[in-house]
């Protein structure tokens, strides 16, 4: 079985830096699992410490069921692809995938049948005798997840491969990375601060700051159901928009009273909601989840900003000191200036508790 398990595993550099805080994960046997967050939440020294490349402070690291706390990195049976290649400059693509495999002393037949496999599994056949400075750089790429292939190991890692590429070739390259992962069928943990490859490629995905896990779901209840205010914003592209204010009652009703908006809460959210009367809390919509019009709505907002993006657009909108964004049909006829009215759509709308950052609804 080809799972890992970390078990409360901190790492801690010098007497005070702690980039990895507590940590357990556990990744199933043929799971492809995605560690995103920003730059110094601990995703890549996580990643590290399953290779061996850093030694934890604490807590236990198992791979395939075997403690690995101790086991030097060669001997863990797993292979890494790095942002930056590896390649051997003056060696062929081909030498370069069986250089790992002659170094164990595979047999030069083995070793062929395994780099023509992988070939074939990366479409790179008709590269095999080109030099690194001949291919493009997601030939590069190809070519250094070849050489991990090739080692058929019980575990791949992959730290941010596509961050050196271009947007197209990265778009390309995620559709690849999901194709080998369902032809392999292999346990992968990929590391990215890049949420659209996380939320494309990643089984599960696990969102991580200042060195903890904040929140570990399959891509569609990350985004539909975030567990706090980082991940509700951290997850989505324009970011979810966050309104600050209380929890009222009037009239039997429930409302939420915003800076710039009042609102009724849904029945369904209502009996959430109802422990956080006259407290603060923040409402969370998503910029699908707010429309436009010239009539009649929740509140006026002027718009700031319009960028056109194919079949949609993103109005930047401001209400007094508040922005917020919207994702609006391509057709929508608001411009710079205009005064609209806006609507949310209640039934999808977030509450987070202002004290604890937790999802409310």
């Amino acid at each position: 079985m080809s799972t890992v398990t970390l078990k409360n595993v901190t790492k801690v550099f010098g007497d005070s830096v702690v980039a990895v805080d507590n940590v357990s994960l556990e990744v199933e046997d043929g799971e492809f699992m995605i560690l995103v967050g920003p730059s110094g939440c601990g995703k890549s020294t996580t990643l590290r410490i399953i290779a061996g490349l850093e030694t934890a402070t604490g807590g236990d690291i198992y791979i395939g069921g075997r403690l690995v706390n101790d086991v030097l990195p060669k001997d863990r049976d797993i292979a890494m692809v790095f942002q930056n290649y590896a390649l051997y400059p003056h060696m062929t693509a081909y030498a370069n995938m069986a250089f790992g495999l002659k170094l164990r002393g595979v047999q030069k037949k083995e070793i062929d049948e395994r780099v023509k496999e992988a070939a074939e599994i990366l479409n790179i056949g008709e590269l095999l005798d080109r030099k690194p400075r001949e291919l493009s750089g997601g030939q590069s790429q190809r070519v250094a997840v070849g050489r991990a292939i090739v080692r058929k190991p019980k575990v791949f890692l992959f730290d941010e491969p596509l961050s050196n590429l271009d947007l197209k070739l990265r778009v390309q390259m995620r559709a690849e990375f999901s194709k080998i992962h369902n032809k392999l069928g292999a346990t992968m943990i990929y590391v990215t601060h890049d949420q659209t490859e996380a939320m494309t490629m990643g089984d599960r995905i696990a969102v991580m700051r200042e060195g903890g896990i904040r929140q570990l779901a399959d891509p569609g209840a990350l985004y539909q159901s975030p567990a706090n205010r980082f991940v509700a914003q951290f997850i989505g592209i324009p970011p979810m928009n966050m309104i600050d204010g209380v929890i009222a009652e009037e009239g039997g009703a429930l409302l939420f009273k915003g800076d710039s908006c009042r609102v009724t809460v849904p029945d369904g959210k209502g009996d959430l909601l109802r422990p956080f009367l006259e407290k603060k809390v923040t409402m969370g919509v998503r910029p699908e989840d707010v429309s436009v019009s010239e009539g009649k709505g929740m509140a006026e907002a002027v718009v700031d900003v319009v960028q056109p993006l194919g079949p949609q657009k993103f109005l930047y909108l401001k209400m007094g000191d508040c922005e917020y964004t919207a994702r609006v049909p391509v057709e929508t006829k608001a411009r710079v200036n205009d005064t609209v009215a806006i609507v949310f759509d209640m039934e999808k709308v977030h509450f987070f508790d202002d004290a604890t950052d937790r999802a409310i609804v």
